[in-house]
């Protein structure tokens, strides 16, 4: 795999394309606006905070569930989620 298309992607980084995705009150990662969107079909799990994105269940146990059922739908590609979602469980997908 070449490193100069990479590299080249990580200088165009802009963080103003991003969200803060929370759990609680700790920043965990970072998420573009349309992937927010596609999360937000998921209202049980996750939470618009007006300036980011909240994973909704408190304990580990009920967020490592909650997480499990949308990551992991019961086919391959399940047909009920949103395109994107769909699109991120296609075998080969990098």
């Amino acid at each position: 795999m070449a490193l100069a298309p990479q590299l080249a992607r990580a200088r165009d980084f802009d963080p103003r394309r991003f969200l803060p995705w929370r759990v609680g009150s700790e920043t965990v990662g970072w998420v573009t606006a349309d992937f927010a969107r596609t999360l937000l079909a998921y209202p049980e799990v996750f939470r618009d905070t007006g300036g980011g994105l909240e994973l909704i269940p408190a304990d580990p146990e009920t967020r490592s569930t909650a997480l499990d059922r949308i990551a992991r739908p019961a086919t391959p590609i399940d047909p009920g989620l949103p395109a994107p979602m769909a699109r991120l469980m296609e075998p080969g997908l990098e």
